[in-house]
């Protein structure tokens, strides 16, 4: 049980009554600040005693002095303790003292939802559902505590490398009914917040409502500047629907009800509405989708992860000589909590209490399970080879990257995958099946093919499944298998112009194997500049860029070619977990588009080679 005295001021035997300027928590070694501003700074972190990974809240001594913001800071800490929903940033520990007072975090290792927009724009509506949910259920659990979060934004909403997200920053939480001050952020701050209303949780439905509207559109529902404008636009102005997806507008027009009364009254309740038209119109399928979506957006991101930087990972532009990184500067000295005992393993708990200065003391939760997020992998893979077979360090030429993968996949030979496509006008193209690698190259049983270029309700869009081997593909055409020279079928789509709809289909399954096959790795590693490399416990992520090939662009129909951008995730093996590219272009009017492809690979080794159909 967490106990944070209400109010008085705690300083250790002998103190001055000074906070210190450059105080450090004991226990822990700073990696590096993750931010800083007037009211204090963010620090990435190790438990010495176990290892863990945490985010650290230092406030700053100025503010601290301040009674009210002192205990704003123990309010927020005394919030964090009793929530352990998966999709709220956990709490490890609040330490407040004669030198300062700081909040121990979990480290998410991921992007803020601002940065996602930013880079990427409107998403797919699968995926902004599924940020919403996880949204929802963080707010459910707050809701459930009698807190209300009322600082809902983008930058709050952290999106981890699997997909998830987790809410963060409850600065300004208060009690449902709370009559305060309007605070927040005004692009998403419901109509009754500016005029001062007691804070109830509808409030976080509307905001939590246009956020998610921003990710449907790539913009805000109402983009006034000045805030006397924006705020009588939040009141007032007819909200854009026309601008979401018809099978969601229900859904937006509820969130963003102008009245609260016709809103949802808590994030649970507009919870399952989101269950029901998500459903409706995507399908039973569009949670999976929607992570989907997210690993790939995520994962052109990862240079920004917090622990791309950490010791041991290989930051943007690392060049290949380079030898270990410099050891970081121990911690001044300090006090030192005391370990977790030797019952519970690494990663199994934090400290439940910490001494600041000589004396005072202020206990916190303990946290049992901890967890940080380090990137995608699967425990499901082949036993690991003899260490020294592998490289130390991840190797930073992309010829030796290939050289190893190369290895790595000839010895392995099988894998399964999944295949996302997503090009112009919002057509998906999605597959799956197995992979297998040859002297003669990569072979492929693609199962559940299916694509939306001739709109999905079109009864006539087939699923398809079929091999593709080097020599020959077959299709089950439903009557029977159809065999093609593969060779015939690979070939530019701007030369398949009076195909048959069977032709062309197979011709988009040698696609699929095209993408997912190891060929395709290694020719982009062979055209591109590595740009980042970062190595986790489960995984190592190397980043690139291949410049536009002009021979690709076509000036007749406003076509450019402006390169492709791509991250490879390899497990500690050096074996294929994802590849996530992006090919950009322009259309001669001044906007970046891309065509996106993501192949996620699970269960390297395993599975009989493939055979042609009887």
């Amino acid at each position: 049980m967490m106990s944070i005295p209400s109010s008085g001021k705690h300083t250790a035997r002998g103190d001055t009554g000074q906070m210190a300027e450059n105080w450090r928590l004991g226990g822990y070694t700073e990696v590096r600040e993750l931010g800083a501003g007037a009211s204090g700074r963010v620090v990435h972190a190790v438990h010495d005693a176990s290892g863990t990974a945490v985010a650290i809240k230092y406030v700053s001594p100025q503010l601290l002095a301040n009674q009210a913001f002192r205990d704003r800071f123990r309010g927020e800490a005394r919030l964090l303790a009793g929530l352990t929903e998966a999709h709220i940033v956990r709490f490890y520990e609040y330490v407040e003292g004669s030198a300062g007072a700081a909040i121990v975090m979990e480290l998410v290792d991921g992007v803020s939802l601002r940065e996602l927009l930013n880079s990427h724009g409107a998403m797919p509506p699968e995926a902004a559902l599924l940020l919403l949910k996880g949204s929802l259920l963080g707010l459910t659990a707050a809701h459930a505590a009698g807190a209300v979060h009322r600082d809902y934004k983008p930058p709050n909403v952290l999106v981890c490398a699997d997909g998830s997200s987790k809410l963060a920053d409850f600065g300004i939480a208060v009690s449902t009914g709370a009559v305060v001050a309007a605070e927040g952020s005004p692009a998403y701050l419901a109509p009754e917040q500016w005029a001062g209303a007691p804070a109830s949780p509808s409030g976080d439905v509307y905001s939590a409502t246009a956020v998610f509207f921003e990710c449907l559109t790539g913009h805000r529902p109402f983009p006034q500047q000045e805030l006397s404008a924006l705020a009588a636009a939040h009141r007032d102005a007819p909200i854009p629907l026309a601008e979401v997806p018809e099978s969601l507008r229900e859904l937006v027009a509820d969130g963003l009800a102008k009245d609260p009364a016709l809103r949802h009254p808590s994030a649970a309740a507009f919870l399952g509405d989101l269950e029901l038209a998500a459903s409706a119109g995507y399908g039973e399928g569009w949670e999976a989708r929607g992570r989907k979506r997210l690993v790939a957006l995520t994962a052109l991101l990862a240079g920004l992860f917090p622990l791309a930087h950490a010791p041991g990972a290989l930051a943007p532009g690392t060049p290949e000589a380079a030898g270990p990184p410099a050891p970081e500067p121990p911690a001044p000295p300090v006090s030192t909590p005391p370990a977790p005992p030797a019952a519970l393993g690494p990663l199994a708990k934090l400290p439940t209490s910490v001494l600041v200065g000589a004396g005072a003391v202020v206990t916190a939760g303990a946290i049992v399970g901890a967890v940080v997020i380090v990137g995608p992998g699967s425990s499901d893979e082949l036993p690991p080879r003899a260490e020294s077979e592998l490289p130390e360090t991840p190797p930073q030429r992309p010829d030796d990257v290939d050289d190893v993968i190369v290895d790595q996949v000839s010895e392995a030979t099988t894998a399964s995958f999944t295949y996302d496509y997503e090009a112009c006008c919002a057509n998906v193209y999605t597959g799956n099946g197995r992979i297998s690698y040859g002297d003669t190259g990569s072979t492929a049983e693609i199962v559940d093919y299916y694509n939306t270029e001739r709109g999905p309700d079109d009864p006539d869009t087939p699923r398809r499944n079929g091999f593709v081997f080097p020599d020959m593909t077959y299709m089950d055409a439903g009557n029977g298998w159809r065999d093609f020279p593969t060779g015939q079928l690979d070939t530019p789509a701007e030369e398949r112009a009076g195909w048959a709809d069977d032709q062309l289909d197979a011709a988009a399954l040698v696609e699929v194997r095209n993408a997912a096959g190891i060929e395709r790795v290694r020719e982009l590693l062979a055209d591109a500049t590595l740009n980042t490399a970062r190595q986790n416990a489960d995984s190592i992520i190397y980043r690139g860029e291949i410049p536009a090939d002009e021979s690709k662009s076509n000036p007749e129909v406003q076509y450019f070619d402006l390169g492709t951008e791509f991250t490879l995730t390899l497990n500690k093996d050096y074996l294929p977990i994802s590849l996530a590219e992006r090919e950009k272009y322009s259309l001669g009017d001044g906007q970046e588009y891309a065509n996106a492809t993501t192949i996620e690979y699970t269960d390297w080794g395993k599975g009989e080679p493939i055979s042609r159909p009887r």
